[in-house]
């Protein structure tokens, strides 16, 4: 029977089942071909889709992380690791967090890729050392505040890891730009007394300071202001050096840490196959919430191996109810329609190789929907032709 092909389905088909196939019923006593329901299906596209655990998961549903996710975070300072740091999140949790990190990445890559443009002038200025003119040394000073965010980030995350020298250096004379100490308010946290320095050109608009977050901060934020204000080339460089060196490790990091959450997300995501279904006949028709895409897998390499059988993706089509929801065609009607995998695309074996292939479009399948109710002239089921399994739209092989 065509129930069987989901085992546990039948009290959920027996909820709707009754209403739905009382109204498909309408056209089954017709008696001539003529008034028959004639189904026409084809697939129109097949896409990974995240969206469509909306009608199978809750927001607190608990979900598996990703194991190779962690240590990916882990590798660079700017990511943001919480939530990955048990075994299972909840999927909305886990989603929120996924989003956080790609755009953390990317404004880390964005920010980096700015100051890394910027590097190769700072040094040519720093390299002319105490013969720098008063011009090129607002231009560093311009270079490095439009980028100290940036900066005083990789400074600071060096400064905890214990890599960066910050002892106190007494300078005499007058400095290259002005040097301010601010007061930190007694209610911040920071013992009473405690003061910041901030750096800005004489007459400037533009200031710039390590924000302290913590007391040790204190040490870096006056320690890297001095160095600033009296334009000290040997230590300015020294810092540019240590930056450089940590943030070619760190571009690296980012780039794999967008590369395994966007595998995660796929990995979290869907099939989902959206159907043209049809109707040109003279009664209704009422199609199961159930589908069967066939891919032709036979083919592929796994693991180094022919894989040397046919996959196949188990779809369902849920309301916005999340209860199964069978799809009611009156005569001369169509609809778009789409089912989505009853498993995430990662269960589904083999999940890496056919997402590959499903990129490369080098595959084809077909589909099956089957019909819950119509007349003694419809079929239970009824086929798509093969279409490429692939990216691009379903083309009819």
């Amino acid at each position: 029977m065509i129930l069987q092909i989901w085992p546990g389905n039948l009290a959920k088909f027996a909820k709707w089942a009754g209403a739905t196939i009382a109204a498909a019923l309408i056209g089954s006593f017709s008696t001539s071909w003529y008034e028959a329901a004639r189904p026409s299906i084809a697939v129109i596209d097949i896409r990974p889709s995240l969206n469509s655990n909306s009608v199978f998961l809750k927001d607190d549903t608990p979900v598996p992380l990703p194991q190779t996710l962690a240590p990916a975070l882990e590798a660079t300072a700017w990511s943001s690791i919480e939530t990955f740091r048990s075994p299972t999140a909840p999927y909305k949790k886990l989603v929120d967090a996924l989003d956080l990190n790609t755009q953390k990445m990317n404004t880390y890559l964005e920010d980096w890729g700015r100051l890394k443009a910027d590097l190769p002038r700072m040094r040519d200025i720093l390299a002319h050392g105490d013969q720098a003119t008063p011009a090129e040394r607002d231009g560093f000073f311009d270079l490095w505040e439009r980028n100290d965010g940036f900066i005083y980030g990789s400074l600071r995350g060096e400064f905890d890891r214990g890599s960066l020298d910050v002892t106190h250096k007494p300078y005499t004379g007058t400095p290259t730009f002005r040097l301010i100490q601010e007061t930190i308010s007694p209610d911040s946290g920071f013992p009473a007394g405690s003061v910041v320095w901030i750096v800005g050109k004489k007459g400037g608009r533009f200031s710039t300071y390590v924000v302290p977050r913590r007391d040790i901060d204190l040490g870096l934020n006056r320690a890297v202001a001095e160095r600033l204000a009296y334009f000290d080339s040997a230590e300015l460089m020294s810092f540019l050096d240590v930056i450089e060196n940590s943030e070619r490790a760190g571009e690296s990091s980012a780039k794999n840490v967008l590369s395994e959450v966007d595998k995660a997300r796929n990995g979290l995501s869907r099939w989902a196959v959206t159907f043209a279904l049809s109707n040109r006949g003279g009664s209704p028709v009422a199609f199961m919430p159930f589908a069967i895409v066939e891919i032709d897998t036979s083919g592929l390499t796994v693991g180094g191996k022919p894989w040397g059988k046919w996959t196949e993706l188990h779809l369902e089509h849920r309301g916005t109810d999340s209860e199964l929801s069978p799809i009611y065609i009156d005569k001369g009607g169509a609809q778009l329609v789409t089912f989505a995998s009853k498993d995430f695309i990662k269960d589904i074996e083999p999940s890496d190789t056919l997402t590959d292939a499903y990129h490369l479009g080098t595959l084809y399948c077909r589909a099956r929907i089957f019909v819950a109710s119509g007349d003694a002239f419809t079929r239970s089921e009824y086929r798509t032709a093969a279409v490429r399994f692939g990216v691009s739209d379903a083309s009819t092989r």
